[in-house]
C-alpha cells in the first residue's frame, strides 16, 4: 500500500516540475526575427530550446520594433503658416485738423500734426505658403541619400489713401535749413488732391539640394549629417502717387485747374547663394516620431535697389509735361544700385509625426529661418530733400539730397508647418 502511495506522489511531483519548467522556457520575441526569418539568438540558446526547456525565471516580453517608413523615395508636401519680420517705413503721409495754418499742414512737430501712414512696421501678418521636398536613398540600408526642396510664401501688401477734404501732406526735411517741412496734398479752397501709398513685401522663396549621410543609427533613433546648397530670394517695394489739382481762385501758385501727378517708386530685391551644412535627428516610438533639423548657410547676398520717380504737369490748354523725379526719388538718388555682401542664413526645424503606414505619415512642426543681411525698400528712403532738386531741378544745386546709401538689416521668417509624407 505504501509503495503504491509513494509511486503516486513521485508521479505527481514529476508532472508539477515539468509544468513549471515549461513556463520558464526561453522566450524569443517576434521583433528579434531578421528579414530572413531566422531568430537573432546564438546557437547555444537555439540548441537549448530545441533540446528541451531551460530552467530560469520567466522571460519578460520586449516591445515590438518601432513602425518605420519603407521605400527609398520620399515626397513631402507641406502647408506653411508663417510670419515674417515687418518692413519699416518712415513717415510718408501726415495730416492736421481743420483750422491749421497752410504753412503748418503736415509738418512733423507742428501743433496737431499726426502721421497717417508710415513711421512703423508693416506686412507682419500671417501669410500662407507651401514647401515641397523630394529625396532618394542611394542604398537599401537607407544610410546615404540626396534631397531637394522648394518653398514659397505669399506676398503681403498695405495700401493707404488720403486727401480731400482733409488737410493732408507728405513730410520731409529741408536739406537747406535742416527743418521739417511738407509737400501739400490737399487743403480746402486751395488744393484738391489725394495720395496713395502701397507697401508690398514680395514673396519669400527658397530652394536647395542636400546630401544626407547617416552618423548614428539604432532601432529607435538616427542622426544624419547634411551638406549642400541653399538659395533664398525676397523683394519688397514702396510706391507713392499723388494726384493734385489747383483749386486756388487767386491762382497764386498755378493756374486754376492745373494738375500734377507725382510718383515715387522704391524696390529692393535680394538673392542669397550659399553652402549649407547641418544635422538632422529623429527619435521613434512605435508609430510616433519626433525630429529636428539644424542647418546654417554661409554665402553672399546680392542686393539690388531700384529708385525712380516722375512728375507730370498739365496746365489747362497745354500739353502735359513730364520730368524725371518725384519728391523722394530725385536725380540725386534715382537709379539701379547693387552690391554683394556676406550673409549667414541659419534655420531650425522641429517636427512631430505619426506613421499611418510604412508608406505614409502626417506631421506638424515649427520652423525658424534667419537671414543676416537684406535690403528692404522702406529703409532706402531718405526724407532729407533739397527743394532745388525738385523737377525741374536747378543746375548745380547742392546738397545732393535725397541721397542713396545701402541700408542693410536682418530678416526672419517663422511659423507652423503641416505636412504629409509619402514613401515609394
Amino acid at each position: 500500500m505504501w509503495g503504491r502511495m509513494s509511486a503516486s506522489l513521485l508521479l505527481l511531483t514529476l508532472m508539477t516540475g515539468l509544468a513549471q519548467a515549461q513556463s520558464w522556457a526561453v522566450f524569443i520575441p517576434p521583433s528579434a526575427a531578421t528579414s530572413s526569418g531566422r531568430s537573432r539568438v546564438d546557437s547555444e540558446a537555439l540548441t537549448q530550446v530545441q533540446s528541451g526547456p531551460v530552467l530560469g525565471p520567466p522571460a519578460v516580453e520586449l516591445p515590438a520594433a518601432p513602425t518605420t517608413p519603407s521605400g527609398r523615395i520620399w515626397v513631402d508636401v507641406e502647408v506653411l503658416l508663417w510670419w515674417m519680420k515687418s518692413a519699416n517705413l518712415p513717415p510718408l503721409v501726415t495730416a492736421n485738423p481743420p483750422g491749421t495754418a497752410l504753412a503748418n499742414v503736415g509738418v512733423l512737430g507742428a501743433p496737431g500734426a499726426v502721421v497717417l501712414f508710415g513711421g512703423s512696421g508693416v506686412n507682419s501678418d500671417l501669410t500662407v505658403g507651401g514647401r515641397l521636398t523630394a529625396g532618394f536613398w542611394l542604398d537599401d540600408d537607407l544610410m546615404n541619400g540626396i534631397e531637394g526642396y522648394y518653398f514659397q510664401l505669399g506676398a503681403q501688401a498695405q495700401r493707404f489713401r488720403a486727401g480731400t477734404p482733409d488737410n493732408v501732406a507728405r513730410p520731409f526735411i529741408d536739406a537747406a535749413t535742416g527743418l521739417s517741412d511738407a509737400q501739400l496734398v490737399s487743403f480746402p479752397g486751395f488744393l484738391d488732391g489725394s495720395v496713395r501709398v502701397s507697401a508690398a513685401s514680395g514673396s519669400l522663396l527658397g530652394a536647395g539640394a542636400l546630401a544626407r549621410t547617416n552618423l548614428y543609427y539604432g532601432g529607435w533613433y538616427r542622426l544624419d549629417a547634411l551638406a549642400g546648397y541653399r538659395f533664398l530670394s525676397m523683394c519688397d517695394r514702396v510706391g507713392i502717387a499723388e494726384n493734385l489739382t489747383s483749386a486756388d481762385p487767386a491762382q497764386a501758385v498755378a493756374p486754376l485747374g492745373t494738375n500734377l501727378l507725382v510718383v515715387d517708386h522704391f524696390q529692393a530685391s535680394n538673392q542669397f547663394h550659399g553652402a549649407d551644412i547641418g544635422l538632422a535627428a529623429e527619435l521613434r516610438w512605435y508609430a510616433w516620431s519626433f525630429g529636428g533639423t539644424a542647418r546654417v548657410s554661409l554665402g553672399a547676398t546680392h542686393e539690388r535697389v531700384d529708385i525712380n520717380g516722375f512728375t507730370t504737369v498739365t496746365v489747362p490748354g497745354f500739353a502735359p509735361v513730364t520730368s524725371s523725379g518725384g519728391l523722394l526719388a530725385l536725380s540725386s538718388n534715382s537709379g539701379n544700385h547693387t552690391r554683394n555682401i556676406f550673409a549667414v542664413a541659419p534655420e531650425v526645424r522641429f517636427q512631430l509625426a505619426y506613421q499611418f503606414s510604412p508608406r505614409m505619415r502626417v506631421h506638424a512642426g515649427y520652423s525658424f529661418l534667419y537671414w543676416s543681411n537684406v535690403a528692404r525698400a522702406g529703409d532706402q528712403i531718405d526724407l532729407v530733400v533739397n527743394p532745388a532738386l525738385l523737377p525741374p531741378p536747378l543746375p548745380g544745386a547742392t546738397p545732393l539730397r535725397p541721397a542713396f546709401n545701402f541700408q542693410g538689416t536682418s530678416f526672419w521668417a517663422q511659423g507652423i508647418d503641416l505636412g504629409l509624407e509619402f514613401r515609394f
